[in-house]
């Protein structure tokens, strides 16, 4: 049983020294939990991100975009205080993704640590996401955590930003590395309503609470209700840009309304 798939038919007891059990669950768990945080974070950025919020949208004028904005910040900075504790924090007193890797190696039992270092081979992290993290290391260091200036008081005159694309890559080969040292045992790293392979019941709303937020603020919105509640509603629809007109009919019809 040393090849990579029987990893994948034991259980952790079988793999694992007994020792080192109750160790590997508590800290499994700590990382769990986290990796829970950090896709649910994407997860709402990811739909925020394809919100038409944009003032000249119309679905939300400026005076109505603040919590939005704010969520947006506090997620995409909280999204990258993990990547960086997970990835990049190497210090002795620190749990990180690496560390915690290296700690299940020397407690994998003998007859298992080849089929084990295989499928660390094949999961390390990508040249792509390397570099993608240490970018997020010094976001982290220079603007989040702290505030770096010069000795004249001034700020880091050259701060790489970072896409959400760049963070979802770190997010997703770190959920493919939890899953090998769960040894192939699935814990789910999105809560149940954000989860896409979670089947719904037919007819039910299978929509997330942001999903649903969202929608309600575009049924609200001045741009949404104008054909109903506004008798110049056609002169004001030919002052629209077709982009904005198409995105308009395309909530109207998923809210059941006529086209304008």
């Amino acid at each position: 049983m040393g090849n990579s798939t029987s990893l994948n038919e034991l259980d952790p007891s079988e793999i694992l020294e007994p020792s080192s059990l109750k160790c590997y669950e508590e800290t499994r768990d700590l990382v769990w939990h986290e990796l829970i945080r950090l896709n649910s974070y994407l997860f709402v950025l990811d739909k925020l991100l394809h919100f038409p919020s944009d003032p000249s949208y119309l679905f939300l004028g400026p005076e109505r975009q603040t919590f939005l904005s704010l969520v947006n910040i506090s997620f995409t900075e909280s999204s990258l205080l993990i990547i960086t504790k997970l990835t990049t924090d190497t210090s002795k007193d620190l749990l990180s993704m690496p560390r915690f890797k290296n700690w299940v190696r020397r407690r994998v039992k003998q007859e298992y640590q080849k089929a084990f270092d295989r499928l660390l081979k094949e999961n390390k992290f990508s040249k792509t996401v390397e570099t993608s993290k240490e970018k997020a290391r010094y976001i982290r260091d220079n603007l989040i955590a702290h505030l770096i200036v010069d000795e004249n008081m001034r700020p880091k005159s050259s701060i790489d930003r970072i896409s959400l694309q760049e963070v979802s890559l770190i997010a997703s080969e770190l959920n493919r590395l939890f899953d090998v040292l769960c040894f192939g045992h699935k814990h789910a790293t999105l809560p149940l309503y954000y989860d896409p392979e979670v089947q719904h019941p037919v007819g039910s709303d299978s929509r997330s609470d942001i999903e649903y937020f969202l929608d309600l603020l575009i049924q609200d919105s001045y741009l949404f209700k104008i054909p109903e509640e506004s008798p110049y509603w056609n002169i004001e629809m030919e002052a629209l840009p077709a982009e904005i007109v198409n995105i308009l009919n395309e909530y109207r019809r998923k809210f059941g309304k006529r086209e304008v």
